[in-house]
């Protein structure tokens, strides 16, 4: 039998001190920062430095588990000349399987779209489909740069749909426009990292790791330790660093003053969608679906406009047919009833009844 250790590879170490003494820029809700995805990728590498070797199917069966949790949340279709573009769960600079786990996107693969997306000239809008509590900040400041560069060649939108928290804010701030939804919460702008003394542990179970460097500082706030005076300032350094950058962009993004930015935007909490709008956090609150309608081509002279008023009618029939040819029925429980109050009111659409809509509009936008 091969010894465990025998494919234990040295980095997993270096990755542990990365999720845990390295800056996110990560949310959990309205109160601020909730380390659980740090938890439950520590937890990985923590078993994989005590020489657990996960199986083919056990890795499975945590992505089954991540994608039952975080939902099918199938991303990057074209509706018409409307590029939807997903970012969705945890924010890193690569994709691993760490990332897979927690459901996440990563920076890379969202470039990568959004290049594609911006060079298709039948592409005339992108629209980022927004639900991330954030994540690390590795090429979040870059990849907000972009974003911001390429205003005014395209119609950029981001959709909170529903959470857009710390880098996807970030993101989203860069882009011409932010709508919510009316569920949605956005904001947490700031910045934290986390430091775990497992020192006690090790003593209880009668081990006493040691560590050999060179270099004054190479293994300052390491986890076997008591983080030191001298660590903890190194790391608030970091994390103010990083605050100071994600402040800066929001602002150039938003148009607005850094002390605008720090004093109105939450200071680190989140926001509902009334209370993002009337920060100036967001400029208007639709759902995902009535922003992808917006940018369709008029059908006959009428279109519908956010999914709440008609041109040139206010007809029931008119809502129904219009509704039955883009498909909102499945996101706006009774559209008819924005013209003539029907009671009661249908139940809100499930989340899979929703992205079989946005399959159903993006098959119709081909058809000839």
């Amino acid at each position: 039998m091969r010894h465990a250790n025998a494919s234990r590879p040295r980095s997993y170490a270096h990755v542990l001190e990365r999720v845990y003494d390295h800056p996110w820029a990560l949310s959990g809700g309205p109160t601020g920062a909730n380390p659980e995805l740090l938890f439950r990728m520590a937890d990985i590498l923590q078993g994989r430095l005590v020489g657990e070797v996960i199986s083919a199917e056990e890795i499975e069966a945590r992505l089954a588990a991540a994608r039952a949790e975080q939902g099918e949340r199938r991303g990057g279709v074209q509706i018409g000349p409307v590029a939807v573009l997903p970012m969705y769960g945890l924010i890193t600079q690569r994709a691993t399987l760490l990332s897979e786990f927690s459901g996440g996107a990563s920076i890379d693969s969202l470039r990568a779209a959004f290049r594609e997306a911006m060079a298709d000239p039948d592409v005339q809008a992108i629209v980022f489909d927004i639900d991330s509590p954030g994540g690390s900040v590795d090429g979040v400041p870059e990849f907000a740069e972009e974003l911001r560069k390429a205003r005014g060649s395209k119609p950029l939108i981001g959709v909170a749909n529903t959470l857009t928290a710390s880098a996807a804010y970030w993101l989203a701030a860069q882009l011409d426009e932010i709508v919510a939804t009316p569920s949605a919460e956005v904001g947490s702008i700031g910045v934290f990292a986390m430091h775990q003394d497992v020192s006690r542990a090790y003593d209880a179970a009668g081990v006493t790791p040691t560590l050999i460097s060179a270099g004054k500082y190479k293994v300052e706030g390491n986890q076997f330790e008591p983080l030191t005076d001298e660590a903890r300032s190194q790391m608030q350094h970091q994390v103010d660093a990083f605050h100071r950058m994600f402040i800066s962009d929001v602002a150039k993004g938003r148009s607005v003053s850094t002390t605008v930015v720090g004093d109105s935007y939450g200071q680190g909490r989140t926001m509902m969608a009334t209370e993002a709008k009337a920060a100036g956090m967001v400029d208007r609150i639709a759902t995902l679906e009535e922003t992808v309608q917006r940018f369709q081509p008029r059908r006959g002279g009428r279109q519908v406009i956010g999914a709440t008023a008609i041109e040139g009618s206010g007809t029931v029939e008119l809502v129904a047919e219009l509704a039955e040819t883009v498909e909102l029925e499945a996101f706006v429980p009774d559209l008819t009833a924005r013209v003539a109050p029907i009671e009661p009111a249908a139940p809100a659409a499930t989340h899979a009844q929703r992205r079989a809509a946005l399959e159903r509009m993006e098959q119709r936008s081909t058809r000839p």
